[in-house]
């Protein structure tokens, strides 16, 4: 399975009610109620098999700084090396640093 199909799957499993349109995948943002914000905005996910941003995720109302899979994992709670979807014994894993900002090949 190619990668941005993984990222196609892992955001479906995780983000109800999404929609695709495009190359975009639209669902309401799980993070807004966490944060405060009484109407929750919308969560977009850059779908595009050849574009550099394939995974980015980001909240219309920016209520969490936008990233990759791994960084949406962190902020829900979800383990990126257990899930099925991320992580494969034949690519590499990523490891992240103390603060969660920068990916190092591990």
């Amino acid at each position: 399975m190619a990668l941005h199909e993984k990222l196609t799957v892992f955001y479906q499993e995780h983000l109800p009610g999404w929609e695709i349109e495009g190359a975009l995948l639209k669902a309401p943002c799980p993070f807004c109620r966490e944060r405060g914000l009484e109407d929750e905005g919308s969560i977009l996910v850059s779908l595009g098999a050849r574009s550099y941003f394939a995974g980015y995720f980001r909240c219309v109302k920016r209520c969490v700084p936008g990233g990759f899979a791994h960084h949406f994992a962190r902020l829900s709670g979800i383990d990126p090396a257990r899930s099925r979807t991320l992580h494969s014994n034949t690519e590499a894993s990523w490891n992240y640093n103390q603060s969660g900002c920068h990916a190092i090949p591990g």
